[in-house]
């Protein structure tokens, strides 16, 4: 029989995106080191990390250390300019 001891990794996203984990899923065993990576939806764009982590690493390598720990992602919605092209046509009066 083999006991591993570990948790699970709970993932958040406010905004509009998703989170990636790798390995997908749990158990983790305590010291693991899981890849999280943000994936922002068309027109956002990820911002920061909260929870059990903080800052900005696009992939974040987080450290299992804790029980059940909470990773979220914040994204941001990107304001996109409607550019409008003309094409002048030159009239010729006489």
């Amino acid at each position: 029989v083999q006991v591993v001891f570990g948790t699970y990794l709970t993932n958040n996203a406010t905004g509009p995106g998703s989170i990636s984990v790798t390995p997908p899923s749990g158990p983790y065993p305590y010291g693991s080191v899981i890849s999280v990576l943000p994936r922002p939806d068309a027109n956002a764009a990820f911002s920061t990390w909260g929870g059990f982590a903080s800052g900005t690493a696009n992939p974040l390598e987080y450290t299992i250390i804790s029980q059940n720990p909470t990773i979220s992602a914040l994204f941001t919605k990107i304001d996109t300019i409607n550019r409008i092209e003309i094409d002048f046509k030159y009239l010729r009066y006489n």
